[in-house]
């Protein structure tokens, strides 16, 4: 029988337990704060909620089960899903916009790397209801606060535009499936070595030509309003490309009201793995940190209708605490959030002397105080080493006499 759990999982206890309910709570506080209210969905859904446009490599990945009564169901493997199916069957009698948070695990079969298991915890935030463009700048705002709030303000959100990279590539390939290829390969591309990239691209007909164009467009990534202008210029012959940059010249006006332009980039060639997709697609990345992408999300407008609702507008982000965590500790900045062991009873070895522990401890625990004492039965020395492991902000001795040794100090 093995005694580790699954591959892709991890048990978490204590410390790291504790800096992941912190890292949540901290990102759910802030989310509150942009009049977020939160939501728990069930564990699995119906395959064809989970799979709707999430994109065959989202949907290779979904661990599948069958019920008693042979209905197909998989593990939840994305949070978006479940929110856009309680909104189609909901939203009608919830106000508008509608904003729903959501702290959850979620589980991928992928191969597991560093800040990417099977088992993922992250904290959604989801907007429904609002189009663009100014709901752009407060989500985006909401995005980055998060990661002030969490310690890290140097985070830099790159901000794409996912109908733009479609179109750009429609043009080349002039195929949806070609165009769906093109983009993934696009996506991978910071995986790849120039020359691997070269070859794949070549592997799917690309020509010298088309090639030489993709990497110009995808090279237009920096300041937001330096790279507009610079994406203008190249693509000013491709009209049908032009009101896309159009309408990320309006987002960029939100960021400036929201005062966090100096926060974003614009990375033309981001592509981001979800086929549902419909308008700006952005990540957190942190410079010069070893890990990618901290979180990231996108505007979703057809997702709602195609699981029977009404035509719902819906934009949102996801924030992978596994990585958050990783991040923290390579810049030693992870807190430590274990509950703290107000006071330790040290008693004799007598059942006599048990009276007087309980009673304190009781009377203490009552002032919301943490209380450790010994249930079983060491000695005077053992209760000593446990209560230097356990490291309390005050050791209580009582003695035999059942007189305290030590007074409490009422400050702890």
């Amino acid at each position: 029988m093995k005694l580790t759990p699954p591959k892709g999982t991890s048990d978490l206890w204590n410390e790291k337990f504790y800096a992941y309910q912190w890292i949540s709570n901290s990102i759910l506080e802030t989310l509150e704060l942009y009049g977020f209210k939160q939501l728990r969905t069930p564990g699995f859904e119906s395959i064809d909620i989970l799979a709707k446009d999430a994109g065959s490599e989202i949907t290779d990945q979904i661990y599948l089960f069958q019920d008693k009564a042979g209905r197909d169901f998989g593990i939840k493997s994305d949070i978006t899903p479940a929110v856009a199916r309680f909104i189609a069957k909901n939203g009608a009698s919830i106000p508008k916009p509608i904003k729903v948070a959501v702290a959850d695990r979620i589980y991928r079969y992928e191969r597991p790397q560093s800040g990417r298991n099977r088992e993922i915890t992250q904290v959604n935030a989801e907007l429904f209801g609002a189009k663009p463009a100014q709901i752009e700048g407060e989500l985006l705002a909401c995005f980055y606060d998060c990661y002030k709030k969490l310690g890290i303000p140097k985070t830099k959100i790159q901000i794409g535009f996912r109908p733009l990279l479609e179109k750009f590539c429609n043009n080349i390939v002039k195929n949806k499936a070609e165009t769906l290829q093109l983009i993934r390969l696009i996506d991978k591309k910071d995986k790849l070595s120039t020359a691997e990239f070269d070859s794949e691209l070549k592997a799917i007909k690309i020509n010298l030509k088309n090639i030489k164009k993709i990497k110009k467009f995808i090279l237009l990534k920096g300041p937001v309003l330096e790279t507009l202008a610079k994406a203008k210029k190249l693509l000013a012959n491709q009209l049908d490309l032009l009101p896309y940059l159009s309408e990320l010249n309006k987002i960029s006006k939100f960021l400036e009201l929201y005062q966090i332009t100096d926060k974003c980039q614009l990375n033309l060639g981001l592509a981001r793995g979800f086929e549902y997709y419909t308008g700006i697609i952005f990540e957190a990345n942190l410079p010069g940190s070893s890990f990618g992408s901290i979180g990231g999300g996108g505007r979703y407008d057809n997702l709602v209708a195609q699981y029977g609702g009404k035509d719902t507008p819906a934009i949102g982000f996801s924030i992978g605490i596994d990585r958050v965590y990783l991040v923290l500790q390579e810049l030693g900045i992870l807190p430590n959030k274990s509950p703290k062991t107000n006071y330790y009873l040290v008693t004799k070895n007598k059942s006599e002397d048990l009276t007087p522990a309980i009673k304190l401890a009781q009377k203490l625990r009552t002032e919301s105080k943490a209380v450790e004492l010994d249930i079983l039965g060491k000695n005077y020395s053992e209760q000593m080493k446990t209560a230097k492991k356990l490291n309390p902000q005050q050791i209580i001795k009582i003695n035999h006499h059942k007189t305290l040794d030590a007074g409490v100090d009422p400050n702890i």
